[in-house]
C-alpha cells in the first residue's frame, strides 16, 4: 500500500493501519494482532544511537557491529517466516518473474515502516543475478536509528534471499542517506535464529480510555503522526518516537553482556542517565503518577503498579515492564535532574519481566 492512502483518525490523527494491526492489553503491553507473542513499544527513537554511542564511551570500545548484527538477525527471523520456502526457492531458481514480488513486498515493507515513524523511504534500485554483483538500494531521510535502519535492510534481504548481506551507508544530503545491501552468498551462519523474548500474557489492571474512531488508545492523540515523512513526534515536546520491537533491543544488550562481561548493564543504565540530563527532560513527566501510567502503558512499557518520589528517593514498581535498563537509566537520570544530586540506583526484574526500581541519593 502506497503511503498515501494510509489514512488517519479524524478524531484522533493516530495511523488507522496501526491501531488495525496492534492491540493494546490491560497488560500495559502493545502486542501484533497477527502475533501476540510478539512485542512492540513507542519508544524515544531519538536517543538510540546517542545510547548505543554512549555504551561505547562507556566501556572504552565501538558496539556498532554487535548492534548491527543482532537487530539484523532479529529482521531476518521475522521476514523469513513472511515468505514461504517453497516462494524463495522458486526465486533462487528464477522461476517466478521477480519483479512484481520484489516491488511488492519493498512497497509494504517501506510503507510499513513509514508509519511506525522509521523515517521516508524510497527504493533507489536493485539487481539480482545470483553472480557476486547483486544489491538493493533504498535512501531513507530522517532514520530513526542509523544503525537499526543499516541492520533493518540487512535483515530484510538476509530473509527474502536466503543470503548474506552488508550494508554500505553514504550520506547523499544533510539527513538523507543511502543505504545498499550486497548478497555475499549462502553461509551456514544464517541458519542460526536469534532467540527473541516472546510476550506471555498476564491479566493487568489498566483499561486506556479508547478514541471513539479508531479505537486505539486516547493518549496517543498527544502524538503528531507525519506519515509522508515517516515520523511521530510528541506535541508537547517535540521529541521523536517510532514503535520497535523491544525483544530486539533487549537481545542486543544480552548479546552484548555475553560478549563483553557483566559490567554492559551498568553500560547501558549509564549511558541512558547521562542522555536524560544532556537533553530537554523534565521531572514533570513522572511526577503525576496517573498520567505517568497511562504513558508508559500507551506506549506499551508495561503497568507502574507503583512510584514514589521524594528527595529521600525514588521507587518504581513496573509489572511487564521492556527495555527495562533503559527505563532504569530514565529514572536515575530524571531524579537527579530534579534534585541537582548524585545517586545509586538499585534495580531487580523477575522472569516475568516485573521490574522494581529504587534510586537514592548518593553519600558524597
Amino acid at each position: 500500500m502506497p503511503i498515501e492512502n494510509v489514512t488517519p483518525c479524524p478524531e484522533c490523527g493516530v495511523s488507522t493501519q496501526l491501531v488495525e494491526r496492534h492491540f493494546w492489553l490491560n497488560s500495559g503491553v502493545i502486542v501484533v494482532d497477527t502475533d501476540q507473542t510478539l512485542r512492540q513499544i513507542l519508544v524515544e527513537s531519538e536517543n538510540l544511537d546517542p545510547l548505543f554511542e554512549g555504551i561505547s564511551e562507556v566501556i572504552g570500545m565501538s558496539v556498532e557491529r554487535q548492534v548491527i548484527d543482532v537487530a539484523r538477525r532479529g529482521m531476518r527471523n521475522r521476514v523469513k517466516d513472511m515468505i514461504p520456502q517453497q516462494v524463495k526457492d522458486k526465486i533462487s531458481k528464477r522461476e517466478l518473474d521477480l519483479e512484481p514480488i520484489i516491488m511488492g513486498l519493498t512497497d509494504y515493507m517501506m510503507t510499513a515502516t513509514q508509519v511506525l515513524g522509521h523515517g521516508k523511504f524510497e527504493h533507489v534500485g536493485h539487481r539480482y543475478e545470483q553472480d557476486g554483483n547483486d544489491y538493493f538500494t533504498n535512501r531513507v531521510e530522517n532514520p530513526y536509528s542509523l544503525l537499526l535502519c543499516r541492520a533493518n535492510l540487512a535483515g530484510t534481504i538476509e530473509g527474502m534471499y536466503d543470503t548474506e548481506s552488508g550494508v554500505d551507508c553514504e550520506e547523499v544530503a544533510p539527513g538523507v542517506y543511502e543505504l545498499t545491501a550486497r548478497f555475499s552468498g549462502h553461509s551456514e551462519e544464517l541458519e542460526k535464529r536469534l532467540k527473541l523474548r516472546s510476550y506471555k500474557h498476564r491479566d493487568g489492571n489498566i483499561e486506556l480510555e479508547r478514541c471513539p474512531g479508531c479505537g486505539g488508545p486516547t493518549a496517543l492523540a498527544s502524538f503528531e503522526w507525519l506519515l509522508e515523512d515517516g515520523i511521530i513526534r510528541g506535541k508537547a515536546n517535540g521529541r521523536r518516537l517510532a514503535m520497535i520491537g523491544p525483544d530486539v533491543l533487549e537481545a542486543v544488550f544480552d548479546e552484548l553482556e555475553a560478549e563483553l562481561g557483566e559490567t554492559i548493564p551498568q553500560a547501558v543504565i549509564e549511558a541512558q542517565r547521562r542522555f536524560i540530563k544532556s537533553s530537554s527532560y523534565s521531572i514533570d513527566e513522572i511526577s503525576n503518577e496517573e498520567n505517568f501510567r497511562i504513558q508508559l502503558a500507551a506506549r506499551g512499557y508495561g503497568n507502574l503498579r507503583v512510584i514514589h518520589l521524594g528527595k529521600d528517593g525514588m521507587s518504581l514498581s513496573i509489572d511487564n515492564a521492556a527495555a527495562h535498563l533503559m527505563i532504569v537509566g530514565m529514572a536515575q537520570g530524571l531524579f537527579e535532574m530534579a534534585f541537582d544530586v548524585d545517586s545509586n540506583a538499585e534495580w531487580e526484574i523477575s522472569e516475568e519481566r516485573d521490574l522494581e526500581i529504587k534510586v537514592t541519593p548518593r553519600d558524597i
